[in-house]
């Protein structure tokens, strides 16, 4: 992975560099960018929206339309207005924001960006460039030539991208993540490569489900979506240690190619191939409603697809540290910069939650009532749940 090559004086398209020349120093960084963003802003207008999750509210504000349309499509729809208070997560405006993230497309603002030092390469990060100081950590993606960079202390972080047309499907897909990361850390909620489904009601019990990929997670999650369960994302989720909650906030799916022609209701809906092994759907077109703004973490199920031709779906309970080496290494391997606190945060999930396998049989339709199955054997009881033990459950349909 190579970053943008520089062209000729006068250039211009999408091919034209994030910027020329290098220079050190985050704080020169973060006014650059400040200054750019504003620009960009006064040439192509403004487009806002509030994102809320775990009670924290972040605001987005792109220049122009392009660039927001583009991205804002993965998160979670608002809720349809109604009586009662706002809820805890999802994509609404509720005021004061806790940070603001600035967004902008260099190539249509016009404006190349000055030299920056999160572009200089960095031998100890090879594909991308990952920087921090006391108070700012700044991320550099050269194969979708889009740079991240938050200031802590004044809540605020920007994000801007070569071109959006050359935007690949997996930034799409999950956009922002190292400022979403780096924003709701600063209020101890984690941005964790997870999922979670859970049960009707709003006392419903939730499982967080975990696992590298191609472990049965999103395909766990949308067979649930399909049978009607609540849900609050695949990929990647918001863990709150504290309150032992998950929170939503993308609504995207990448799911094995092979299990979406094999079923008629994912071959139906409208996808985007992701690299080679990966379609994306979108999770609320497969269920209406499905999404739900938080759930409670009863459970850490790690699930493992079957290849024995095995129907059946069975739950065994398993260890604290084997749900953690199955959470933390893809979480802290995807998203950049190093947070203790998060991998605290998952251990503490690991160890207060019980936890288990799921070894999913052959029998596709078996695997929603699985779930729904071994949710009812879990205990509203904090302390009975943290000690439960479920021996094999078999569900062939």
């Amino acid at each position: 992975m190579l970053a943008p090559t520089p062209e000729p004086p006068g250039a211009a398209g999408a091919g034209r560099p994030l910027s020329t020349g290098l220079r050190s120093g985050l704080d020169h960084d973060a006014e650059a960018l400040a200054r750019q963003a504003a620009n960009a802003r006064a040439r192509l207008g403004t487009v806002e929206r509030d994102l809320v999750v775990g009670g924290v509210t972040i605001r987005l504000v792109c220049a122009g339309s392009t660039l927001a349309d583009a991205l804002w499509t993965a998160f979670v729809a608002a809720p349809t207005p109604g009586p009662g208070p706002a809820p805890a997560s999802l994509a609404v405006s509720v005021g004061t924001p806790s940070v603001t993230i600035e967004l902008w497309d260099v190539s249509e603002a016009g404006e190349a960006l000055p030299p920056l030092s999160v572009l200089e390469p960095d031998p100890a990060h090879p594909g991308s460039t990952y920087r921090e100081d006391a108070v700012r950590e700044a991320w550099f993606q050269p194969v979708e030539s889009a740079i991240s960079l938050i200031d802590h202390e004044q809540r605020r972080g920007w994000y801007c991208v070569r071109s959006t047309a050359d935007l690949p499907a997996w930034e799409a897909g999950a956009p922002l993540r190292a400022l979403l990361r780096w924003a709701l850390a600063d209020h101890d909620l984690h941005l964790v490569h997870a999922a979670g489904i859970g049960e009707g009601g709003r006392d419903g019990r939730g499982l967080l489900l975990t696992g590298r990929g191609g472990s049965g997670k999103s395909t766990t999650t949308a067979l649930c979506t399909l049978a009607g369960l609540p849900i609050v994302g695949d990929d990647y989720v918001v863990l709150d240690p504290v309150g032992r909650q998950v929170h939503a906030l993308y609504r995207t799916a990448k799911l094995d190619p092979h299990l979406v022609a094999a079923h008629a209701v994912f071959a139906a809906q409208p996808r985007v191939p992701v690299g080679t092994d990966k379609v994306m759907l979108l999770l609320d077109e497969l269920g209406a409603g499905c999404f739900v703004p938080t759930l409670s973490i009863d459970a850490v199920v790690i699930p493992q697809v079957r290849r024995d031709g095995t129907a059946a779906t069975r739950f065994t309970a398993t260890s604290a540290a084997h749900a953690l080496r199955a959470l933390a290494p893809s979480t802290m391997l995807q998203l950049p910069g190093h947070s203790n606190r998060s991998l605290e945060a998952m251990s503490d999930i690991a160890a207060a939650a019980p936890t288990f396998e799921a070894s999913l049989g052959a029998d596709l339709d078996a695997v929603a009532p699985a779930v729904v199955s071994f949710l009812a054997t879990l205990t509203l009881t904090p302390t009975a749940t943290a000690t439960a033990v479920v021996g094999p459950q078999q569900h062939d349909g």
